[in-house]
């Protein structure tokens, strides 16, 4: 099968589930609006297929699929037809390249006053994480030491990159006051030219109220 190195058909249900129906809420939030409770006509309906690979130290592309799945694209000797690409390893469309990238976050998913992370990874066209660190990381606002209040936070920058993403430790995460309208950034900027194929994130995961620090909404440019 070549680089493919598992393949299964997978349903899941976009707004909705086959038995029940789980939705987040605030604590003490005693109802629930119908938006929040079941998808109706205004989110789009419709379906979407994709396909997507993982290995036991990487996890591949989700790639949308126009027609169906079919046994060609398992042969090691066969090309994905026209209308799939499986972008495994190479010709991977959206690839950028730079030595500058910078990530504005510009909303999270409701807290008017902090924003986190707790992990960061810059993808590669190989679809291997490209090694950062923090001589090359910079962010603004840095951390919570901003604040008076916060001068010995343990919630830095650097916590992105310690390889502690399935965690709800806060000691591993990055905290930063935010003020809804402004930037909140981190810039990077690599020794050499790199090309980026995509960036995966861990939220802000303390606990289930503090999710709504994470960030929703970014930004990134060269």
């Amino acid at each position: 099968m070549g680089n493919l190195e598992l393949l299964y058909k997978t349903k899941v249900n976009r707004l909705d589930s086959d038995d029940c129906k789980r939705v987040w809420k605030k604590q003490g939030k005693k109802n629930q609006t119908d938006r929040e409770v079941e998808g109706t006509v205004k989110f789009g309906g419709g379906s979407l297929m994709i396909c997507g690979y993982f290995k036991a130290k990487v996890v591949g592309y989700l790639t949308r699929i126009d027609g169906d799945l079919h046994a060609e694209l398992c042969a090691s000797d066969q090309k994905p037809v026209a209308s799939v690409s499986l972008n495994l390893h190479t010709n991977i469309p959206g690839v950028y390249t730079g030595r500058c990238l910078q990530l504005n976050f510009t909303m999270t998913w409701g807290d008017q006053h902090y924003l986190g992370l707790t992990g960061l990874e810059i993808v590669g066209s190989d679809g291997e994480a490209l090694s950062l660190s923090m001589n090359i990381m910079t962010a603004s606002p840095p951390d919570l030491s901003v604040l008076p209040e916060y001068q010995d936070d343990s919630r830095t920058l650097d916590k992105l990159i310690d390889g502690m993403n399935i965690t709800s430790e806060d000691s591993h995460m990055w905290l930063i006051p935010f003020t809804c309208g402004e930037n909140h950034t981190i810039t990077i900027s690599f020794d050499k030219a790199e090309a980026v194929a995509g960036l995966r994130f861990w939220n802000y995961n303390k606990s289930p109220e503090d999710t709504y620090r994470g960030v929703m909404f970014f930004l990134s440019s060269w």
